[in-house]
């Protein structure tokens, strides 16, 4: 009986031992992120290369850690404001930011966060309806709002990113190239993620809390956390803007006429829409520049830039290459950097290259796209 008891007060203690641990760690864990995202907050509101994108994903990863601030600073005085509801609309506003599409109407999204903000700040001016609305007779208010709604809320502003992405996938490739597109994958996971960690807290918070087991979500959530903060804050260094804006500014008859043209692009076999001898010589032009020039080898090019370099619309160029080469701009490109890479292969200096080098040199970033679209040519 003795060595039951003993052998159970054991445990007990090891447990405790455990727990107090987890704990210290997660504190730890806490604290570093915190760091860490502040960090990355100042860095990208003053950051020499600054611009709108970089702010607004700054304030996203601020607002996005800010709960845990109450963590850190909680032996000194008590942190009533967070700013949950500004977390989907950020993210939302970021990716239209990245995408050139950002417009001022879309700061109303931050309405809600703004009502929040002032709503929580009431707590300061009357600390009695804090404790109501935490644990008194609000309390069944509280829990919905930010045990449920909260979540709903991010989750759908993360859906929105991802299906705004999927939306102007073709169009960037129109304008830009695959690479180009593919840059934007990161945020298409990190909504994904979002998405994950909103809903598995949303499911958790009702699950866990009946059982009274709420400290577990602590030790699941605050790593992922983590990670997506690290994550994010090298990927939004390292993105760079695009400008779809000129595009999607157009009134619908002219979004239609774009459509059409893409239309011409896919149709690679008709022969039914009559070309311009203009048109014609508008391509002949394009495709002299690039041979020339050797354009293609700039891994970021866009419709733009060849727009800009050789003094026409940009509309001009994307209306030739798809009528007249019936492509769009990144198989257009992709044709010379192939061609090229071919160039390099029959070279007697071959040795000096591998087929990565080879790649870096046409263009491309990796010796993958030279396999897929040499067949594509081919064809």
């Amino acid at each position: 009986m003795n060595v039951t008891i003993r052998h159970i007060y054991k445990l007990i203690r090891i447990r405790r031992i455990l727990i107090t641990g987890m704990n210290e760690l997660l504190q730890t864990l806490i604290q570093v992120i915190v760091l860490q995202s502040t960090i990355s907050f100042f860095v990208f509101i003053f950051s020499p290369k600054r611009n709108q994108s970089l702010v607004i994903l700054g304030c996203f990863l601020i607002t996005y850690m800010f709960p845990l601030f109450s963590f850190v600073f909680a032996k000194y005085f008590m942190l009533h404001v967070n700013f949950y509801f500004f977390i989907g609309p950020l993210f939302y506003m970021y990716t239209k930011s990245v995408l050139g599409i950002l417009r001022k109407e879309d700061y109303f999204l931050f309405v809600p966060g703004v009502f929040e903000f002032f709503f929580q700040l009431y707590f300061y001016a009357d600390p009695n309806f804090y404790f109501e609305f935490v644990l008194g007779k609000y309390k069944s208010w509280n829990l919905f709002t930010y045990d449920v709604v909260l979540n709903l809320f991010t989750v759908f502003f993360s859906v929105k990113a991802i299906l705004l992405i999927k939306k102007y996938r073709n169009d960037i490739v129109n304008i830009y190239t695959v690479e180009v597109r593919k840059s934007l994958r990161w945020i298409s996971t990190a909504g994904v993620v979002l998405i994950i960690q909103f809903g598995l807290i949303a499911f958790m918070l009702f699950f866990l809390k009946e059982n009274g087991l709420e400290q577990i979500l602590n030790y699941i959530a605050v790593p992922i956390a983590g990670i997506t903060v690290y994550w994010i804050s090298f990927y939004g260094l390292t993105q760079k803007n695009l400008n779809l804006s000129l595009i999607f500014d157009q009134d619908d008859e002219k979004r239609k006429s774009n459509e059409n043209v893409k239309q011409i692009s896919k149709d690679k076999d008709s022969d039914i829409v009559e070309v311009k001898p203009a048109t014609i010589l508008k391509y002949e032009e394009i495709v002299d520049f690039f041979n020339k020039t050797k354009v293609y080898k700039d891994k970021d090019l866009s419709i733009y830039k060849i727009a800009n370099l050789m003094q026409i619309s940009y509309k001009d160029v994307s209306f030739s290459i798809n009528a007249v080469g019936k492509k769009n701009f990144n198989q257009f490109v992709n044709e010379f950097r192939v061609n090229e890479a071919i160039r390099l292969l029959d070279n007697e200096k071959i040795e000096l290259y591998n087929l990565s080098g080879i790649a870096e040199e046409v263009g491309f970033n990796c010796k993958l796209p030279i396999k897929s679209n040499c067949l594509k040519v081919e064809k």
